[in-house]
């Protein structure tokens, strides 16, 4: 490299007493450049073997400059006791000593090399502000615990929340009125299945909800086993063979017990041409229907639901007499609804269950959306296991629980308003325009149409066109408004019949069934 170019000033331009003055106490400091190697990392002292950093062959003793690009440490040039003079060596050179550096990096010789030991790492600094061991000082401790409160507020907000949650959860029980009940039915169907407590219903139309099942007597769909009571849905197509379901046969169960007063509930022929096929599913439905019945009171049913697609599990209740007039005027009561599907993220499944009041002054105003609620199981499904489904009802209040009284679905009082009032009909039909009536005026009551007596009803039904099973659900293979809904699901029978279970694992499992009936209210006044 050329080095006539450098215009760096040269030590021998402050040779001369004459030199430019320098202000006192100020030390030119000159950036002369030693070739030294510089170390990447401060080692500690102990690690070095030699004091002294080694010789460059371009060092300022050997005549040569040293290139600018070069890594350089400062030089400090000290001036003489005498002013505006330096001193010089033997040479008659300027004495230029390097830069003193206290601390673990300090010079340790100035031998003629300039040699340095590498910078050490400083030791920290040490408040002497606070007298004695800082750590121990009454300020430290103060602060300490501070911190240690800061920190316990997360655990004292947790300890608060569980006791608040304790505390509602024992008020909630205490507040539910105590009644006074007696046992009206039970049985745990270890005599088989009784028909003296139980009816079996006998249809093919659907039931009103355009289910795909017919019901029937058979022992493949209610049976006792195990000492409990099973409901399963099987394939019509086992009985009367593929070919039958879709065209050319003709089924009439008037002969068979039909239990309803209309043609079309007791027979169909399949034709293809029309799209009329035969219920594709056989089930069963039993009540207890001029039997048992309860006007207020308590019922509890300890059951498993079935697994399986379109699968319509139900504990329900209907009135003994229609007193109010037909449905939904003298009203429905469902303990337990479910879906068999298979739980997923934007459609309830198994994982829910439903419960219900059905009223209104006629079908086309059935105000059950404003009396329904759901429990969710949010570990699992309701499939995994046996819960009990319950319902409490008064003159005052009504309400249905999973396994608990503090688990509660629908929770409604009927000391507010009629029933008539809360539904917020319309002054007029939408359909002909004539004037909608309160099928409840007469009655004093404002729990009507749900203060006459009421039986019950356990069934499994699949499918429906009545909007259960909503046209947006994951592959539903049919639409509620088509004529031809019951064929679409038949065809379909590839993709929903591999998620229902075998014979011997379908189905809903009922345990045991108890009713009550109120001997004693305790009369309840809230808000």
């Amino acid at each position: 490299m050329n080095h006539e170019d450098d215009t760096r000033p040269s030590v021998d331009s402050f040779k001369s007493a004459d030199a430019e003055e320098i202000p006192q106490n100020i030390a030119i400091q000159s950036r002369l450049t030693y070739a030294l190697p510089t170390p990447r990392h401060h080692s500690p002292a102990s690690s070095l073997n030699t004091n002294e950093w080694p010789q460059s062959p371009t060092s300022p003793g050997s005549g040569a400059r040293t290139p600018a690009s070069r890594r350089s440490r400062p030089l400090t040039v000290t001036r003489s006791s005498t002013r505006n003079s330096f001193s010089s060596n033997a040479s008659g050179g300027l004495a230029i000593r390097p830069k003193i550096l206290t601390g673990a990096g300090a010079r340790e010789s100035a031998t003629s090399s300039m040699t340095f030991k590498p910078p050490m790492f400083r030791q920290h600094f040490v408040t002497t502000l606070v007298e004695g061991d800082p750590d121990k000082s009454e300020w430290a401790k103060e602060t300490r615990d501070r911190w240690r409160l800061i920190q316990a507020f997360p655990w004292i907000g947790f300890v608060l929340a569980a006791a608040v949650a304790g505390f509602l959860a024992w008020y909630g029980w205490q507040s539910v009125p105590t009644n006074t009940y007696s046992l009206v039915l039970e049985d745990d169907f270890s005599n088989g299945l009784d028909t003296s407590i139980w009816n079996h219903e006998v249809q093919l139309s659907g039931f009103g909800n355009g289910g795909f099942d017919m019901t029937t007597t058979s022992e493949n769909n209610s049976f006792v086993k195990d000492g409990m009571l099973h409901i399963v849905p099987t394939l019509t197509s086992d009985i009367y063979g593929d070919a039958a379901i879709s065209n050319g046969y003709t089924l009439n169960l008037t002969g068979n017990g039909c239990t309803s007063d209309i043609d079309s509930d007791c027979a169909v022929i399949s034709n293809s041409s029309t799209g009329v096929v035969l219920p594709p599913i056989q089930s069963a439905r039993l009540n207890t229907k001029g039997k048992y019945s309860i006007k207020y009171g308590k019922v509890e049913v300890v059951a498993k639901i079935p697994s399986g697609n379109w699968m319509w599990p139900a504990i329900w209740m209907m009135p003994s007499d229609d007193v109010y007039g037909a449905w939904p005027r003298s009203g429905e009561i469902d303990i337990m609804e479910a879906k068999g599907n298979t739980p997923g993220k934007d459609v309830a499944g198994r994982d829910y269950v439903t419960s219900s009041l059905h009223w209104g002054p006629s079908s086309d105003y059935d105000a059950y959306l404003k009396t329904t609620a759901v429990v969710q199981q949010l570990h699992g499904d309701f499939s995994g296991g046996f819960n009990t489904y319950g319902l409490e009802w008064t003159p005052d209040y009504l309400f249905v629980y999973v396994n608990s009284r503090l688990r509660q679905g629908l929770s409604l009082r009927f000391n507010k308003e009629s029933f008539y009032n809360r539904g917020e009909f319309p002054k007029y039909d939408w359909k002909n325009s004539t004037l909608l009536d309160d099928p409840w005026s007469d009655s004093t009551s404002n729990a009507a149409p749900f203060d006459q007596d009421f039986y019950l009803i356990l069934n499994v039904a699949v499918g429906g066109t009545n909007g259960y099973f909503s046209d947006n659900m994951k592959n539903k293979p049919w639409g509620d408004s088509t004529t031809t809904a019951r064929r679409d699901f038949w065809a379909a029978k590839d993709e929903w019949y591999p998620t229902w279970p075998a014979v011997e694992d379908r189905g809903m499992v009922v345990k045991s069934v108890k009713m009550y009936q109120l001997t004693e209210s305790q009369k309840v006044y809230l808000y």
